[in-house]
């Protein structure tokens, strides 16, 4: 038998072997084996604030007053959201009134039982009216030179009164004892309305203020309401309210009431979870609310119960699932001049930002836009849709048709379409391009309308190229320099082919090795030298109506292997075999050279001939040399005559790594001698 063990050197490898005729040789180590963006308003403008209280506007000097409760200040803002000043120290400041030449601000000072003046110009103190011990002054109105005030505290709800002009002297309390909270007060020409607030009563009034003494015109109890704003109209004949009900069924969340008697007059349609109201100099009204996904601001037009207009607020908190902030409670005012509406709005966690809305009075066109999820390219589609407004639009009323596809990423016009008496559109086109392609169908601004637009968007496939390349699967030697050919099959305007190399290992990227337009057949070639395993790749970027396509070709490419054979004396022919011939007290050497990588080993094979066949001896992979190379000495005590032949090979992934496909180096035959 021969036994083998073996030690190894850095450049040489050394297998003792014993060879006793007709024993299998045995203890190599290892066997041979084989592993395998309806629109949103801007966002608005961040305020400084944490809570908000009432809010005026100063149209003199531009400027908005907002009373911040917690804060304990009262905020001067611009129409650019700009802060402008600030009054401090008002504690629990909540009602706000100006002066009626808007000279001064009042602003009641819960927390200081006090009314304060602030020069509306510097925004400072000019002045302090205290109201009494535990008065509470909550909300605010001027009128007759007055300022009439709601107030809390341990009293209840009561109606007091201040003359600024006199002073602190002219204070009077209890002008209206019939509340359990502080009411809140609106004014108009020689009228006052009060109102529940803190408090699911429902009480409303009306008073005559022109003489000595307030004096009741009328009052009315909404069982399970609680008032949110209040504001008269223009002409004072009409009391708007906006309400919380303990029950929707108990009542309308905006209401008109007449003045004379507190009839109502008027529902307004829309908002749902009214909390802010306000008319402009004309009889617009305009609603603030706080219900889910639907809008916070409703617009009416004079003499109208149904809106105008319905916007809605961009949200700017921190909970993901809330579709929108809110209008805070008594945060909605007109510009004096009735162009625009100003907002504070409020998102979780106490983010308070000035909204401004322009042409709030300006019906919002709502364009749908019918077309075929999916068309074939070049065939003919309908497209269909409506134009609605709460100001309808007129038949023969004209839109504008743009589409936007890879041909025309910008747009092309396409008519000018008719609505009809419905507002309805349709028309045939036929899309040449693929992939996405957009019909917007457009409606410009006019006097009473903003502009708007809606859009339809078809799927296209594009026309599937053929391509094809060369080589895949195959396997050649090293070195070689390989033709490799990709064709390309019909295609719109684009005709250009690029053929990619990825060798195989993280040491080399997939680069470009050529890029061209094929030739009138259709082809494109590039040589390749191959050293390793490849990933070639054709590839076709496409073009508007054809598609995009990738084709690879995996080739394999072997490593070179040469096995030198040393300390023969010499060669001779067996048969027609080539023998190596050594003296039995020679070890005999063999050197293999093969392609090198880090970490690559060679398998070395050694086989006998006995009985007719030749069989296994065994095997073992060794560790190359940086430069590729490994030497196998055969020591030990050699039997004569016995045939024995060796080789070395590259095996896939067991070899210590996948760079290049498996390759088995050429026998070399050996023979002892005496």
């Amino acid at each position: 038998m021969m036994l083998v063990p073996f030690r190894t050197t850095p450049r040489r490898h050394r297998i003792r072997a014993t060879v006793i005729a007709g024993a299998l040789l045995a203890g190599l180590g290892t066997v041979l084996t084989s592993s395998p963006a309806s629109a949103a308003t801007p966002d608005g403008y961040l305020l400084p604030i944490t809570s908000t209280g009432d809010i005026v506007v100063d149209g003199s000097h531009q400027r908005i007053f907002v009373a911040d409760p917690v804060g304990n200040k009262v905020l001067a803002v611009g129409y650019d959201g700009s802060v402008l000043g600030t009054a401090r120290k008002l504690p629990g400041v909540t009602g706000l009134a100006l002066s009626p030449d808007e000279s001064t601000l009042y602003a009641a000072a819960v927390g200081a039982d006090a009314i304060v003046a602030i020069d509306t110009k510097s925004v400072t103190e000019t002045a302090r009216y205290a109201t009494g011990a535990n008065s509470e002054p909550t909300y605010l109105a001027t009128l007759g030179g007055k300022i009439w005030f709601g107030y809390g505290g341990p009293a209840l709800g009561n109606l007091g009164s201040l003359d600024p002009a006199i002073g602190e002297s002219s204070v009077i309390l209890r002008q209206d004892t019939d509340w359990y909270g502080a009411p809140i007060v609106a004014a108009t020409s020689g009228r006052l309305a009060l109102a529940d607030h803190d408090n699911y009563l429902g009480a409303v009034k009306i008073l005559d203020v022109t003489g000595d003494s307030p004096k009741t015109v009328a009052s009315k109890v909404l069982d399970g309401a609680r008032f949110k704003d209040l504001t008269f109209s223009p002409d004072g004949s009409q009391l708007l309210t906006t309400a919380d009900y303990v029950s929707s069924a108990s009542g309308d969340a905006v209401n008109s009431w007449r003045t004379s008697d507190l009839a109502k007059s008027a529902a307004y349609a829309g908002p749902v979870y009214a909390n802010a109201v306000t008319v402009a100099p004309d009889g617009r009204l305009a609603v603030g609310s706080t219900y889910e996904d639907r809008p916070r601001v409703h617009v009416f037009l004079p003499d109208t119960t149904t809106p105008v207009r319905q916007m809605k607020l961009a949200y700017t908190g921190q909970l993901p699932t809330v579709p929108q902030d809110d209008v805070a409670d008594r945060a909605l005012v007109w510009e004096p001049n009735g162009t625009r509406l100003f907002a504070i709005s409020a998102a979780y966690y106490n983010r308070y930002r000035l909204v401004v809305l322009t042409d709030p009075t300006l019906s919002e066109p709502n364009v749908k836009v019918s077309v075929p999820a999916t068309a074939a390219r070049a065939t003919t589609i309908t497209v269909s849709g409506r134009v609605t407004a709460t100001l309808p639009l007129a038949a023969g009323t004209s839109v504008t048709v743009t589409r936007t596809d890879g041909e025309s990423p910008d747009g092309k016009p396409l008519d000018v379409k008719k609505l009809d008496a419905a507002g309805r559109f349709s028309f045939k086109d036929t899309p040449k391009a693929g992939g996405k392609v957009t019909y917007e169908i457009s409606y410009a601004r006019d006097a009473t309308h903003i502009s708007a637009s809606g859009t339809g968007t078809v799927a296209v496939p594009k026309d599937a190229p053929g391509l094809t390349l060369s080589g895949n699967r195959k396997v050649y030697a090293y070195g070689r320099k390989i033709t490799f050919t990709a064709k390309l099959g019909k295609a719109y305007k684009n005709r250009t082919v690029e053929i990619w190399a990825d060798p195989a290992g993280t040491d080399q990227e997939n680069r470009l090795i050529k890029k061209a337009v094929v030739s009138s057949k259709g082809t494109i070639k590039s040589i390749l030298r191959l050293t390793r395993n490849t990933a070639v790749t054709a590839v076709y970027r496409g073009d508007t109506r054809t598609a995009a396509k990738t084709v690879k070709s995996s080739v394999s490419t072997k490593v070179r292997i040469a096995m030198a054979v040393s300390k023969y004396y010499k060669t001779k022919k067996i048969g027609s075999t080539k023998y190596y011939v050594f003296h039995k007290t020679k070890d005999p050497v063999f050197t293999t050279t093969m392609t090198a990588a880090k970490g690559r080993s060679q398998r070395f094979t050694l086989q006998y001939y006995y009985e007719g066949k030749w069989r296994s001896g065994g095997s073992h992979d060794f560790k190359l040399s940086s430069k590729g190379k490994s030497a196998i000495s055969v020591i030990g005590t050699h039997q004569t005559n016995l045939k024995l032949r060796a080789r070395s090979a590259y095996v896939k992934r067991t070899t210590g790594d996948n760079l290049n496909a498996t390759t088995i180096g050429a026998w070399r035959y050996f023979i002892f001698t005496n």
